[in-house]
């Protein structure tokens, strides 16, 4: 009985002895995270108020020209600005750091959306790091179709499917049409553990973006992630 309490007391000791190597083992690789960090903000983002993209070309462009505004975000000043305050209870952040504000993070996004380049150059251009770009994007997005898709593409009623059929038919001679539809693929890099699932007939990994508009080219129903194979099914 003597040994087998012994032997129960060593493994006891044994398991909590692993426990303590364990726990330090985890402490040190913190220590070393925020050793290895080599500043809490990068030189090159502390200047983005006196350097930046939008505090400097993009504020002058909405001071002294909206048509070169309208070409680079599709939208005027006025529109630009009713989009920041519908956005502002939903974007604004609390952090330890100084916060980006609204209207930064919605030029960031429109721009990206707009001109389909990089997140790595709209970390050049506005100063902010590469993952916060990412982030921005992805919030901004998310939240832009909360707030509009009830009042621009909001589900069609009885009655607004009848007026879709009816414009067609008095437009393009067109009966029983409730829309016109068409996709595309857009290219992506193939997500981790997905196999083949984004991989599509044109031998490339992407997904489809889906869209009905009615006879005055206007949008009805959008869908957009599926997974590339699905658009060579329909």
């Amino acid at each position: 009985m003597d040994i087998l309490r012994n032997t129960g007391l060593w493994h006891l000791y044994l398991l909590n002895w692993n426990n303590l190597l364990l726990l330090q083992y985890v402490l040190l690789r913190r220590r070393r995270r925020v050793t290895h960090r080599r500043w809490w903000v990068r030189p090159v983002n502390r200047v983005r108020d006196a350097q930046g993209f939008y505090c400097n070309l993009v504020r002058e462009l909405i001071d002294t020209d909206h048509k070169e505004f309208f070409g680079l975000f599709r939208m005027s000043p006025d529109q630009f600005h009713l989009l920041v305050d519908l956005l502002h209870p939903r974007l604004k952040k609390r952090s330890n750091r100084t916060p980006l504000p609204t209207d930064l993070r919605v030029a960031v996004t429109l721009l990206y959306l707009a001109q389909g380049n990089t997140a790595k150059l709209k970390h050049a251009e506005f100063r902010i790091g590469t993952f916060t770009v990412y982030k921005v994007i992805h919030e901004t997005c998310r939240e832009i179709w909360s707030v509009l898709q009830p009042y621009v593409l909001k589900v069609p009623s009885k009655e607004d499917w009848k007026t879709i059929s009816d414009g067609f038919m008095t437009s393009w001679q067109f009966p029983n049409c409730l829309g016109a539809i068409d996709g595309r693929h857009m290219r992506i890099q193939a997500p981790r553990n997905s196999g083949s699932n984004f991989f599509n007939y044109k031998q490339f990994f992407s997904m489809v973006m889906m869209a009905t508009c009615d006879a005055q080219y206007k949008f009805t129903w959008v869908d957009v992630g599926q997974f590339g194979p699905r658009g060579q099914k329909h």
